[in-house]
């Protein structure tokens, strides 16, 4: 008796099992021919006896599944990640099948359908989505490691500070760097290195005379801006303990390492910490001497904290480098014409009296002195910002004041010029 019970029950599960497989072709036939509904419902009839099937129609199984939600994803990340992981589960309930090799097909066109709507959400400004369909191409080949990184870079652009948490802790957990061989030449006519897509397009552009000097170089490093992200992400959080901590230890390690030095500085300006922003921008200064925009950080903290002497230090150190620095010629004069308010004030408080008189002419003088000290930075910065009206405007009434009008004359030319009255 036992001998027939086995024997009935074999016949069971082969009869359930032939059934499963019938309504599987039918369902893949039905994704075929556009019919989602039909499949669905289909598969929906082979989900309830899963238990009763073998690993290989499992595996079919779970193909058809991941390649209805393939075919009816659209643009939805969302739904291209279900049918990643039902392709994963046909490898993983059998993965030396037959099926395998139509769940690895699948898994393909997954990535494909993925980055396709990565670029499209990027396009569209759909920054999120653009982030989420790029970690999909990278989640099913983590080979790929530039996809974690663009998906990245789109979830900062999408500012979802979770997302970006979760990107930028995997690419430096992965040791990633984004730097790869690059194939360039040198263009004859304009003497600019172009990078080329591979070795073969480079080779055939010196062939065909355009280009020289064929080379190999490294691309950039990408860590600078991936801690520079992260520590922006701790600080939109709120955990400014976890960037300083983050970027103590990476400066430990490479205490003159520039790109990490300069994100120090911005976190640090970012907090309103300018102690230690001037700290770490007085080591950046170490490390490039000649680099102008440093100086001129500091001229704009130290202004800010009220040291005004030094802030005009470093911005006529700034100029001193690049003579065609216009902010720091306009925050130069600027500083210089803060002197006034003091001079006015003093003015405003004076009587009828004689002295008091000249008092007030010697301070008037003072005061015009202030205007010529400013004119030559105002005039170099509005000749570079010749469209600035503000500035346009600003020289013209102190060529007012001082009876300069002809000068007067040409600025109100240049305003009416840009728009302005």
């Amino acid at each position: 008796m036992r001998k027939q019970i086995l024997i009935a029950g074999l016949l069971l599960i082969t009869a359930i099992s032939f059934g499963q497989k019938k309504e599987i072709k039918k369902a893949e036939k039905a994704i075929k021919s556009g019919n989602f509904t039909e499949a669905t419902s289909l598969l929906k009839q082979v989900e309830g006896q899963l238990s009763g099937i073998d690993n290989e129609l499992k595996a079919q199984y779970f193909v058809a599944l991941g390649n209805l939600k393939l075919a009816n994803a659209g643009k939805s990340s969302d739904k291209l990640k279900e049918a990643g992981d039902a392709y994963q589960e046909a490898l993983k309930v059998n993965p030396n099948g037959k099926s395998a090799s139509a769940a690895n097909d699948g898994i393909n066109n997954l990535r494909v359908s993925a980055e396709e709507n990565a670029k499209s959400s990027y396009s569209a400004k759909n920054y999120k989505d653009a982030a989420k369909s790029y970690y999909t191409v990278y989640e099913y080949d983590k080979n790929d490691t530039i996809y974690l990184y663009n998906a990245s870079i789109c979830s900062s652009l999408a500012k979802d500070n979770d997302l970006s948490l979760l990107y930028y802790k995997k690419l430096i957990d992965i040791g990633y760097t984004g730097m790869a061989e690059e194939f360039v030449a040198t263009n004859k006519n304009s003497g600019e290195v172009t990078p080329f897509k591979t070795k073969e397009e480079r080779n055939l552009a010196v062939k065909a005379g355009e280009y020289i000097k064929p080379e190999v170089r490294n691309s950039k490093s990408l860590q600078g801006d991936i801690f520079r992200n992260l520590t922006a992400v701790y600080i939109d959080l709120g955990e400014n303990d976890k960037a300083i901590t983050l970027l103590n230890k990476l400066i430990a390690e490479s205490p003159n390492d520039f790109d990490l030095l300069n994100i120090a500085s911005s976190m640090y300006y970012k907090l309103g910490d300018f102690d230690n922003f001037n700290k770490m921008t007085k080591k950046l200064i170490e490390l490039r001497p000649n680099d102008e925009n440093l100086y001129f950080n500091l001229g704009v903290t130290n202004s800010k904290n009220g040291n005004k002497e030094e802030a005009l230090k470093y911005y006529s150190k700034a100029i001193e480098i690049n003579p065609n620095y216009s902010a720091a010629l306009i925050n130069k004069a600027q500083i210089i014409l803060e002197g006034e308010t003091v001079i006015i004030e003093e003015m405003n408080g004076l009587g009828t009296s004689s002295a008091d008189y000249d008092r007030y002419d010697a301070l008037k003088e003072k005061k015009n002195e202030l205007y010529r000290e400013a004119i030559p930075f105002l005039e170099k910065a509005s000749d570079l910002r010749s469209d600035d009206v503000e500035l346009a405007r600003t020289l013209k009434n102190i060529y007012e004041l001082l009876g300069m009008d002809d000068k007067a004359k040409l600025m109100k030319t240049r305003i009416e010029s840009n728009g302005g009255q």
